[in-house]
């Protein structure tokens, strides 16, 4: 009854030892969360715990550091209204890990997530206030047991924030990409550094005559090495498009 799926993140312990996390899209709603496992010759579905009440569900990252700890996020709806989504694995089963995000009036959805121990994590995402229409980013750290809500810095005059990824080296260096709005600008890119005790707003180029960037992924190696992409939604002036019908998509 599999109509698509999609996956969205995936992580490696070894050429035997790999999760992927995405959403399944049935003949009719809802959307459902899917949980893939490696085990060096094929890919199984393995079920994971939802929230009571829940009708949708999808899973947007996941990041493992042993075969008996790693974490998944993402999201599940009950009604009309997202709420961020953790889970966790022990070796044997996926379940519930909690998080503090709120339960009423505020939709969520955790995009991110990077973990360097068995008590350290991070996650990220946004929430979008049904009631201001607000859009701010969210900062979770599994501290071994629970996860805590963080804070950080917010860009000068930003109206709307939201972050797309995270990536951890050590406890002291993670980095942590996505976009902010200020009123007159479109969206321009953010990262952010953690230091083992803070966040900080780190500075990035923009490139030349771009009028709209976001940051949707990064990856660290060491704290002095790291990638990261971005979408450009509109492309810089000199740069010519092709009408859609002619070409049929124009994503990049």
């Amino acid at each position: 009854g599999t109509v698509g799926t999609r996956a969205f993140g995936v992580s490696c312990l070894s050429a035997s030892s790999c999760w992927a996390v995405g959403e399944i899209e049935g003949a009719a709603p809802p959307k459902e969360r899917l949980m893939l496992r490696w085990n060096g010759s094929t890919w199984s579905q393995v079920s994971t715990e939802l929230p009571v009440g829940s009708t949708t569900s999808a899973l947007e990252d996941v990041s493992c550091v042993a075969t008996n700890a790693c974490w998944a996020t993402g999201r599940h709806g009950i009604g009309s209204v997202n709420r961020g989504l953790t889970v966790r694995w022990n070796g044997s089963t996926w379940s519930l890990s909690g998080n503090p995000l709120p339960t009423s009036g505020v939709s969520t959805n955790l995009v991110g997530v990077s973990c360097v121990s068995a008590s350290f994590c991070f996650a990220v995402g946004s929430a979008f206030d049904e009631s201001t229409f607000v859009e701010s980013r969210i900062v979770l750290r599994w501290n071994g047991s629970t996860w805590v809500s963080g804070t950080t810095p917010e860009p000068t005059g930003a109206t709307r924030t939201n972050l797309h990824d995270v990536s951890c080296v050590s406890t002291t260096a993670c980095w942590a990409v996505g976009a902010f709005r200020a009123p007159g600008i479109a969206d321009r890119r953010l990262v952010l550094k953690w230091n083992g005790t803070a966040w900080t707003i780190a500075s990035t180029p923009m490139p030349t005559a771009s009028t709209d960037t976001a940051l949707y992924g990064v990856d660290c190696i060491t704290a002095t090495d790291c990638w990261t992409v971005e979408l450009e939604p509109f492309p810089p002036s000199g740069v010519t498009t092709v009408p859609v019908s002619t070409c049929q998509t124009t994503s990049r």
